[in-house]
C-alpha cells in the first residue's frame, strides 16, 4: 500500500504552530505553487 504523502489542513496547523485559517492560505499557495511550475524545469 502506498504513503500518504499528503497532509490536511489541521495536521499542517498543528505542525506549524498557526491558526487553521492561516495553515489554509499556506496550502492554497502551495497548490498554485505546484499548478503553474513548469515539470521540465529541473533549476528551480
Amino acid at each position: 500500500m502506498a504513503a500518504n504523502t499528503f497532509m490536511s489542513v489541521d495536521e499542517v496547523a498543528n505542525e506549524l504552530g498557526v491558526f487553521k485559517s492561516y495553515a489554509y492560505k499556506i496550502v492554497q499557495m502551495g497548490l498554485m505553487t505546484m499548478r503553474t511550475k513548469d515539470p521540465n524545469d529541473f533549476d528551480s
